[in-house]
């Protein structure tokens, strides 16, 4: 359903998701865009219709336990090093959550060999 959705709305709001890794509380998203009003809108549009269609609230207003715990939390990525850094970030959250072992220092001080592995 969320595959679908990013789909839709990464057209419509002229985003492009490079890389994104759903996990059991939360979902990693590495995107594109130009003007920061559609950065904006597509979140807002995403969040709401993921709501709407998980509890299938689409004429009503949702009276139940809240589905977001947290706002969204974004981050600007600006040169080449912080977006392989996410990037990686994002790909070994997805190897966890398909069975990698969780270490403390995840990212820190691993090898190109490590690296590799984890792309693999």
């Amino acid at each position: 359903m969320l595959n679908s959705l990013l789909k839709k709305y990464s057209f419509k709001f002229f985003v492009k998701v490079e890389q994104f890794s759903i996990q059991h509380d939360h979902i990693h998203l590495l995107i594109r865009g130009g003007k920061r009003s559609n950065l904006q809108s597509f979140f807002k549009v995403l969040a709401g219709q993921f709501v709407q269609r998980l509890t299938d609230t689409f004429d009503k207003r949702h009276e139940g336990q809240k589905i977001w715990k947290y706002r969204p939390f974004t981050r600007v990525i600006k040169g080449y090093r912080p977006y392989l850094t996410v990037r990686n970030y994002i790909q070994l959250n997805e190897c966890e959550m398909l069975g990698r072992p969780y270490s403390k220092t995840r990212l820190r001080g691993l090898s190109k060999e490590q690296l590799r592995e984890l792309w693999e």
